[in-house]
Order: C-alpha cells, then structure tokens, then sequence
C-alpha cells in the first residue's frame, strides 16, 4: 500500500471514529434519561441507566446522587450511601448528595450524622429553609424540643410560607400541648398548599391528643388516600 493510501484510509478511519462518537449520548444526556425514569417511580430502570452514565463519565456526581436517590427508593440503604459518598467525594459543594445523605441517615435513626449532613446543607445554601427545617426535625425525632423550636424559626423567617416548616412547628408544639398555636400553623400550612398531605396526618394527630375522633378519623382518611402511609396504620390502629 502506498504512502499516499495509508495516509487517505488514516483519515478516514479517524473521521468514522470521530462520527460515530459524536452520534454517542453524553454523560449528561444519559442522566437526564435516569432522572425522569427516576420520577417515574421507575428505580430499577433508572439504576441501569445511571450506571450507564458512569461508565461513560465515572466522575460525573449528578450520576451517583440520582443512583443513590434510586436504591434509597428502594430499600437498598447500604448502595444508596457508597453513592452518596461518592458523590460528596467528587464535589463536596454539591449540596443535592449531602441533604439525600442526612435523609438516608435519618431514616436509620443515626440522627448525630444526619444532624452533620443538615447542618452543612444549611452551610452550602443559607438562605434557603430546608435544611435548617429537617435539622429541626431530626431534633424533634430525639425529644429535643427547644433546639427543634429553634432550628424551625429559622426556617419560617428565610421562608414565612414555606408548609414543610409549619407543618413541622405543628409538631413541636401538639408535642409541648400547645394546641392552639399547633392548629394555626398546620392551618396555614394547608391554606397555602391544599395537597400537602403531612399536614392533613399532622392535624389529625392534634384533633386525636384533643379527643375529636371524628374530624381526627376524617383527617386521617384524607392523608391516607393522598399516600401518607402513617395515617393508613393510625386509621387501622383506630378501627381495631
């Protein structure tokens, strides 16, 4: 083969191989795919496809927290956290891995890591309420009621309208019995977002520690028809 042959095939082998990867998804283009198969409750599939991503970019962070979120959604507690870490070792100030983290760790009752996890959300993003809020809610989990109160003062004075953190102040005080400033708070926080189901289970609980078992019944059914499991076993718990 002459010179001249060999040089002519070299290029066109090489711009074949530059053709077809450029027709290949990116990294980026692929978790794109596993993220709305993620919020399409399909999480097996979703596994598959962020793995797919991280063989084309190992380093890619988005990857391994929507893995991460993925097996989390399915129980698979320990996967979840190798890809959570992973994802923090990558980029310590991508703060989507760190609050799934602290989420994870309080699922497991390890409320001092998740506490750690929490807390450096509200580090990485101060003047946003929901990681001061879920702070505080793993606080009201241990019976640490005036930090709890505190951490979600906070948060309703970065975001007065925010329902997650009424909803959780709710808590706090049905638990210290203060049932009117209870109800004003689950109150608005149903006003400002009608299919906020924890709110109708929250409300419930009040009208149960106050002894209405009817409006506590109907409240329980709602939240139970809306997806919110505890309020399926109080309402069994009830019918027994």
């Amino acid at each position: 083969m002459s010179t001249r042959i060999f040089v002519f095939m070299s290029v066109l082998l090489g711009a074949l191989v530059l053709s077809l990867t450029a027709c290949l998804p990116s990294a980026d283009e692929i978790v794109q795919q596993g993220i709305d198969l993620y919020y399409g409750g399909e999480y097996e599939e979703a596994i598959e496809i962020f793995t797919k991503a991280l063989d084309v970019d190992p380093t890619n962070e988005v990857a391994h927290n929507g893995r991460g979120v993925s097996y989390k959604a399915l129980g698979r507690y320990d996967e979840a956290l190798v890809d959570f870490n992973a994802a923090i070792d990558l980029n310590s100030e991508y703060v989507k891995p760190v609050y799934n983290r602290g989420d994870l760790y309080e699922l497991q009752g390890r409320y001092d890591e998740a506490i750690a996890d929490f807390t450096r959300v509200y580090e990485l993003e101060p003047d946003k309420a929901y990681g001061i809020n879920t702070r505080g809610w793993v606080y009201y989990e241990m019976g640490d009621y005036e930090q709890a109160l505190s951490d979600v003062t906070v948060a309703l004075e970065l975001e007065p309208d925010d329902p997650s953190s009424l909803d959780t102040r709710a808590n706090i005080y049905r638990e210290l019995g203060e049932y009117d400033a209870a109800m004003a708070d689950i109150e608005r926080a149903i006003s400002l977002t009608p299919d906020y189901y924890w709110a109708y289970y929250s409300r419930g609980l009040i009208y149960l520690e106050q002894g209405n078992m009817e409006k506590a019944k109907e409240d329980f059914t709602l939240a139970c028809e809306m997806g919110e499991k505890e309020a399926c076993t109080v309402l069994d718990s009830l019918a027994e």
